[in-house]
C-alpha cells in the first residue's frame, strides 16, 4: 500500500542520514596554520559580570575564571593558538563574584591586516 511504500522510504531516509552522520564524525579536523597569517598586538576593554565566575584571572583548580573564557573562545575562534604564544597582558584583576567595565587587555591576535603599526607578518 501507499503507507507501507512512504514509511520504507522514510526508513531509507533516515538510514541515509546516520551514514551521513557517521562520515562526518569520521573526519578529524584540519590544524589551523598560524605561520601564514599576520597577527597584530590589540588592546581590548572589556566588561563583564562576574557573578558566576570565580574572578578575572586564570586559577590552577578552576576553569570558570573570566580568562579561561576568553581564551577558550579565542582559541575556539583561532584567533590565537595559545595563551603562551598571545603575549597578552592585563591591566587588573577581579575576586570572585566582581563584576567590572572598563578592563583592558593586551593581546596578539591573528589579523587580516597585513601592514602597519602593531602588525607582525607571518613567520
Amino acid at each position: 500500500t501507499g503507507a507501507e511504500k512512504r514509511l520504507k522510504m522514510a526508513s531509507k531516509d533516515q538510514n541515509a542520514v546516520k551514514e551521513s552522520d557517521k562520515k562526518k564524525s569520521r573526519r578529524q579536523p584540519r590544524a589551523f596554520d598560524f605561520s601564514k597569517h599576520p597577527s597584530r598586538q590589540v588592546a581590548l576593554e572589556i566588561a563583564y559580570v562576574g557573578w558566576d565566575f570565580k574572578g578575572f584571572a586564570s586559577q590552577d583548580d578552576s576553569d570558570e575564571t573570566i580568562e579561561g573564557h576568553l581564551f577558550s573562545a579565542l582559541k575556539k575562534t583561532c584567533l590565537i593558538e595559545s595563551r603562551a604564544t598571545s603575549h597578552y597582558s592585563r591591566c587588573a584583576r577581579t575576586d570572585k563574584g566582581v563584576s567590572a567595565l572598563g578592563q583592558v587587555i593586551s593581546i596578539r591576535l591573528r589579523s587580516t591586516i597585513s601592514t602597519g603599526l602593531g602588525v607582525f607578518p607571518p613567520s
